[in-house]
């Protein structure tokens, strides 16, 4: 109680802000299975203090980068990434981080097995 009080003596009422991180929204993205080796994932990032950059990533690896130039203030990021997926387990990753350094991350989760698609197309699986 008296740290509280202690803060708003500072501070001030007025001054106390709630910060928010950056609100990441996928508005396409494979589902928990996929058939096919590549896929896209896409949306929008919004953050009402101005981003600094937006990255996606596959696994380690950065499929999309975009970031602001100094004294620039982009309050809205769409990216779109084409993905080619790994036998197994794929995580994708969208990390947005705003102009006071608050980040936040959404991750997508598929499963991809060549073997399955190359038993349902056996045509396209070997040699003609």
């Amino acid at each position: 109680m008296e740290l509280t009080s202690s803060l708003m003596t500072c501070t001030g009422i007025n001054s106390l802000v709630e910060k928010r991180p950056p609100a990441i929204e996928v508005s396409r993205a494979p589902g928990p299975t996929s058939e096919r080796g590549r896929e896209a994932v896409s949306g929008r990032v919004t953050d009402d203090d101005g981003l600094s950059h937006v990255m996606v990533f596959a696994g380690g690896d950065k499929v999309f980068f975009e970031s602001t130039s100094t004294g620039q203030q982009l309050k809205a990021v769409p990216f779109t990434a084409d993905v080619d997926l790994q036998n197994g387990e794929n995580v994708v990753t969208v990390l947005a981080t705003d102009q006071e350094g608050y980040s936040t991350t959404r991750s997508v989760v598929t499963w991809f097995d060549d073997r399955a698609v190359a038993q349902a197309n056996p045509e396209s699986s070997g040699p003609h």
